[in-house]
């Protein structure tokens, strides 16, 4: 396991806003532990506090630089909770965490 920068999903991934495809929006990861590969992901946000934008594509810049933030971090924190991992691999996804997603982001 290493550390990786940038990781956009393929095309076939998807993501809704309240049950309403955003075809434009790309969820870019900003870190990715190296061996994690993500295909075909669906994702229906259902926070009030994001909204589409005039022609309801996509959304915001900074709404999207959160969200593939809580993504990647999510993904990460999955991870350690689900898969059976050494001791050594636990703490060193720990400290993936804790380096590139921090619990207060700027």
């Amino acid at each position: 396991m290493g550390f990786g920068l940038r990781y956009p999903f393929e095309a076939k991934d998807q993501v809704y806003l309240k049950s309403i495809l955003l075809p434009n929006l790309k969820i870019i990861l900003p870190y990715l532990a190296d061996g994690v590969i993500l295909k075909n992901a669906v994702i229906n946000i259902e926070d009030n506090s994001f909204y589409p934008n005039v022609s309801r594509d996509r959304i915001g810049k900074d709404l999207e630089e959160k969200l593939c933030y809580a993504i990647g971090k999510a993904l990460h924190m999955w991870l350690l909770d689900n898969l059976d991992l050494s001791f050594e691999q636990r703490k060193l996804l720990n400290k993936f965490i804790a380096t590139y997603y921090p619990e207060k982001k700027q």
